[in-house]
């Protein structure tokens, strides 16, 4: 009788172990899909002073629920990876969640990269670059992975200015720079290549040039203009460094004060002030 008992317990003790099995929850699916959301709002908040002739205007307050640190940009791109680009985005300052990508990805590893402009960015512009902004970082996506993320965006350009300060409304001056960044490529991510020509430096004034420049590279500057007193065009060539979110500006008179004294030398000035670390800044 009491080997009986003890069958009968022992059944009893595995079918409800084989039971409590049963009733555990499954792990879940690897090829289950994870929602997320990448946030740029509150995007130019510290870095707005770079601001001059040809840049973004400041934020100004928003009649809708947009972010307005978004104001005077009109494009962003998204892209995510893992080792080739499987999905993409592009919002124009219209869309109604400007500011904010919302995707689903599997459980794994990515590279994320997000870059705006307050105007299309051109792969091959025959011009200057816009001002460009972004940000690329890895992200592991799993069950766990927060709902929102927020992207802090860097400046990927630097504002090259040239005055001219002795220069008059009749004078005939053209700058171009050399050693410029030819194309962004496809995926936002980097620059490549440099121009086979040297890029036009706008005039914002009579004394004035300035440009956004893709670059971290030494440019040589290049002034052209009309001698008042031969009436010959020649040439002054100067070098800088032009670096993410620092302003360069160069400084000097190109006509001496008599035509037998030499021409000043021209000064340049690197301002920092936008962030201790140009490529990593908290917006």
């Amino acid at each position: 009788m009491t080997i009986r008992l003890s069958v009968v317990c022992s059944m009893i003790v595995l079918l409800f172990a084989c039971k409590k099995e049963n009733d555990t929850a499954p792990p879940p699916s690897s090829t289950e899909k994870v929602a997320v959301e990448f946030n740029v709002s509150n995007f130019l908040t510290e870095v707005t002073p770079i601001d001059g002739k040809n840049g973004r205007k400041a934020a100004a307050s928003s009649a809708t629920n947009k972010d307005a640190s978004l104001d005077g940009l009109t494009d962003l791109y998204y892209y995510v990876g893992n080792g080739t680009v499987i999905k993409s985005g592009h919002q124009t300052s219209d869309s109604p969640d400007f500011g904010t990508f919302r995707d689903s990805l599997l459980p794994g590893d990515y590279y994320v990269y997000v870059s705006a402009a307050p105007q299309p960015i051109p792969e091959h512009p025959v011009g200057a670059f816009p001002e460009i902004f972004y940000k690329g970082t890895t992200l592991v996506v799993t069950a766990e992975t927060p709902d929102t993320i927020s992207l802090v965006l860097a400046r990927r350009v630097g504002l090259l200015e040239l005055n001219i300060t002795d220069a008059q409304p009749s004078d005939s001056i053209r700058v171009t720079c050399s050693y410029e960044y030819a194309s962004f490529d496809e995926y936002r991510i980097m620059p490549m290549g440099y121009r086979t020509t040297p890029m036009p430096i706008t005039a914002r004034s009579t004394t004035q040039f300035s440009e956004f420049i893709l670059t971290v590279s030494y440019l040589t500057i290049t002034i052209e203009y009309l001698d008042r007193v031969s009436h010959t065009f020649k040439s002054k060539n100067l070098s800088a460094k032009v670096e993410n979110n620092n302003k360069t500006t160069i400084t000097g008179k190109l006509y001496p004060d008599a035509p037998d004294s030499p021409q000043s030398q021209f000064n340049i000035k690197v301002d920092r002030t936008w962030g201790d670390s140009p490529t990593n800044i908290n917006f």
